[in-house]
């Protein structure tokens, strides 16, 4: 009997521990939806919507209205498709519209054999993220059921619709038929985009202009037109995927006296209490099974709010370190964060390096420079000669080197060597290897790419 006690406390402790380490890890979305299953399951927990009129809601309005006043200091930090970001496409933007919508549109404006006009709707409701046609023309007939030769008639018909490129098997036809589709083609573009597009990619020129025997300079145009075309005919219509929003798990904004406070974003996170009436139901039952019953789920809930507290308070006092020691960063913004470990916070605040693992996972902050991962403010250092400790950031490297890059002659582009040795002369010491690896960290191309004519 006492040893099935002690197992009985072991495993409620066990379960108890992974609780507590879940809901550490969760975010204020996930915290709020975790509570709202809770008081599903466990009738003693009563759960409360916050509502706007909240007093606490219109203290973080405030606060927000405030980092939105930064115009254009309020960037929002995003690590996807910055690519995407840095062109400017010049074609029209379909709001709410997606391409397959917009193909239909007009398949079904045209005039055309039943056969074709199924297979063509069957072909457009096939295009891949990018408005690609991977599928072959025998694939589409033996799925549509239309025969082979009307199946050809449909995709080349998908072909000349608008956008100029949807359809297209990959991103050399793409770019083909829209040099095509100009009033006046230029044909040394039409030559490079349907044989040469991987020389072009890498940049080679004098190598393009040599295999067609024609001066570099056409080669150069050629190059610049090929550039200036859409490689993503999807680009500007709506996805039918649904859009992932950042929410904030809190915000940091500074006060009247130039200190910054932090704000728990508990706008999600509901109103968290006990229902009293079963903790009088477990005085003056006479039913075993019920006092176990409201007495398991009791624990429980009180547990559930033990556990939110010390989220909160673990998530509040690694932002204070992380603050204090970014504090160039809230400042002065990207290029000045400082080396900092989850070692750093967890012997500051003497608790396992772990735990400030979980309190930081998946979750966000905002200030007046946008919304950023924590992460985002823990990164390795670099020895630097003249630098407070001799160590500077990862970060603040990277962006020291685009720096670099972004000032060189492009005619005559720096090589990895170069930049290690000039970033040598300002006291930071790494290889050339690392060079290299952190250029391509951050999606720049090298030498040869960068080099223009």
């Amino acid at each position: 009997m006492e040893l099935n006690l002690n197992t009985s406390q072991k495993l409620s402790l066990s379960q108890r521990m992974v609780l507590s380490a879940k809901i550490l890890q969760m975010s204020s979305i996930e915290l709020n939806d975790y509570l709202k299953e809770l008081s599903q399951s466990n009738p003693l927990v009563e759960y409360d919507e916050k509502s706007p009129e909240d007093t606490r809601f219109d203290n973080l309005q405030k606060k927000l209205e405030w980092l939105d006043s930064g115009d254009e200091q309020n960037r929002y930090y995003y690590s996807e498709d910055k690519e995407d970001e840095s062109e400017n496409w010049n074609f029209k933007t379909a709001q709410s519209e997606t391409l397959e919508e917009h193909l239909l549109s007009q398949i079904n404006t045209q005039k055309m054999k039943n056969e074709i006009r199924i297979a063509a709707e069957f072909a457009a409701k096939s295009l891949d993220e990018n408005g690609y046609l991977k599928e072959s023309a025998e694939t589409i007939s033996t799925l549509s059921g239309i025969n082979k030769e009307d199946t050809e008639k449909a995709i080349a018909l998908l072909k000349t619709l608008d956008p100029p490129g949807a359809g297209a098997k990959d991103l050399s036809e793409c770019l083909t038929i829209q040099l095509l589709a100009e009033e006046n083609p230029d044909m040394t573009a039409v030559e490079i985009a349907k044989n040469h597009l991987d020389a072009l990619a890498r940049n080679q020129l004098k190598g393009i202009a040599k295999k067609l025997g024609i001066p570099l300079d056409d080669v150069i145009e050629a190059s610049r037109r090929i550039k200036s075309l859409n490689p993503k005919p999807s680009r500007g219509f709506s996805s039918n995927e649904s859009l992932s929003y950042i929410t904030p798990d809190a915000y940091i904004y500074k006060n009247a006296r130039g200190d910054y406070e932090i704000t728990l974003n508990d706008y999600y996170s509901p109103s968290l209490r006990i229902n009293g009436y079963y903790k009088t139901i477990v005085k003056s039952s006479d039913s075993a099974e019920a006092k176990e019953y409201i007495s398991d789920k009791l624990h429980q809930a009180e547990w559930v709010i033990k556990c939110i507290d010390k989220r909160n308070n673990t998530l509040m006092s690694t932002l204070g370190l992380i603050v204090e020691i970014q504090r160039d960063f809230f400042d002065s913004g990207a290029g000045n964060i400082a080396p900092m470990k989850l070692m750093d916070i967890s012997e500051r605040l003497n608790i396992h390096e772990s735990t400030v693992s979980r309190a930081v996972r998946d979750k966000y902050i905002q200030c007046s420079w946008g919304i950023f991962p924590l992460s985002y403010f823990f990164s390795s250092s670099v020895s630097k000669s003249d630098a407070k400790d001799g160590e500077i950031s990862q970060d603040s490297v990277k962006l020291k080197i685009k720096d670099i890059i972004d000032k060189e002659d492009k005619c005559k582009p720096l090589s990895d060597r170069a930049v290690a040795e000039l970033l040598e002369a300002d006291g930071i010491s790494i290889s050339r290897r690392t060079v290299a690896k952190y250029r391509e960290a951050m999606g720049i191309a090298g030498t040869s790419v960068r080099k223009k004519y």
